[in-house]
């Protein structure tokens, strides 16, 4: 399975960027619960992922 980043701006994936990090949306739901307001997702589903390289026209909020 390739897993791909599941914000709305990046579109790497692991079998393009094998060199790139990607990280599962964690179990807890304090940090769960971050990840949604940092990606701005409704919901979020088990089998998201971050890219740890974000595309350079990503939006991050703080």
């Amino acid at each position: 399975m390739v897993a791909f980043c599941a914000l709305a701006s990046c579109k790497n994936n692991k079998r393009e960027h094998k060199n790139y990090a990607f990280f599962m949306v964690p179990k807890d739901p304090t940090i769960r619960r971050k990840w949604q307001e940092f990606a701005k997702w409704k919901e979020v589903k088990d089998y998201y992922y971050l890219s740890s390289i974000l595309n350079p026209y990503t939006t991050i909020n703080q």
